[in-house]
């Protein structure tokens, strides 16, 4: 007797056919995805900083009395601001916002650099910059203090970095409370350009340079 013929089932695709489907599939939804991602990642990227001016050759005196200046500084990215150690205004918020920016970029390593210019320079001589640098942990290695001739100082200030600089001759030219300086950090990129000023006194100064710092870094 014959046996009736079983009856035909569809037999599954080979799983190799079955893989294939699996992964055009994803991709066909994937390839879309990543465009929106890649689209978004270009929309968030925030545009390069402006150059604002090439900061002219200097060169002063830092805390431990030797040379230095922006010869020292090509290179790295670097921050800096104009304070003196008499001031009793706005200069200890300035140097501890600059502290702050100091335990804020420790991970950025040797090639960012901090650098506070005395505008008071006949009072501030190195020792003086050393004992103040103390007061406010500055690590030599990363953080320096310069001092100058008061016509050098006026120069780099003035016609390099444009910030405000200014004596008040009528209380005659030792009376420290006869300086006006400006009040900003001033960021420069590895070539001696700068690319940033912020006002100390907004509340997202100290993250705003941070930020653009990190930014310099990686270009």
């Amino acid at each position: 007797m014959i046996e009736p013929a079983a009856e035909a089932s569809s037999a599954p695709a080979p799983p190799s056919r079955l893989r294939w489907l699996v992964l055009a599939c994803a991709m066909l939804i994937a390839a879309p995805l990543g465009l929106l991602a890649a689209r978004a990642l270009v929309a968030s990227r925030a545009p390069p900083l402006p150059e604002l001016g090439t900061l002219p050759a200097f060169t002063l005196t830092d805390q431990t009395g030797r040379p230095s200046g922006l010869a020292e500084l090509r290179g790295k990215v670097w921050v800096a601001d104009f304070v003196f150690t008499r001031c009793p205004s706005i200069c200890p918020l300035l140097t501890a916002h600059m502290a702050e920016i100091q335990k804020r970029t420790h991970a950025f390593g040797d090639d960012f650099a901090l650098v506070s210019f005395s505008v008071d320079p006949t009072y501030d001589t190195p020792p003086v910059l050393t004992r103040y640098m103390a007061k406010y942990h500055a690590d030599p290695s990363r953080w320096r203090f310069l001092t100058g001739s008061t016509e050098a100082i006026e120069k780099v200030v003035t016609d390099g970095f444009k910030e405000v600089l200014e004596r008040d001759h009528a209380k005659g030219p030792q009376d420290f409370l006869s300086i006006v300086h400006g009040g900003h950090f001033v960021l420069v990129d590895r070539q001696g350009q700068i690319r940033g000023y912020y006002d100390s006194n907004e509340p997202e100064a100290v993250t705003a340079v941070v930020r653009d710092a990190k930014g310099l870094l990686r270009e």
